[in-house]
């Protein structure tokens, strides 16, 4: 039981440790597309 729970656990981690990656990566892309925007203006 301890074995797969902890599995389990871990997979869920990683599941969202890879959204919060997408999410940061989501946020920078916004950033450095306003960044590029305001420079051009």
């Amino acid at each position: 039981m301890k074995t797969t729970s902890t599995k389990t656990t871990s997979k869920v981690n990683t599941e969202k440790a890879q959204l919060l990656k997408k999410i940061i990566n989501k946020n920078n892309n916004i950033q450095t597309a306003c960044m590029s925007l305001c420079e051009s203006h």
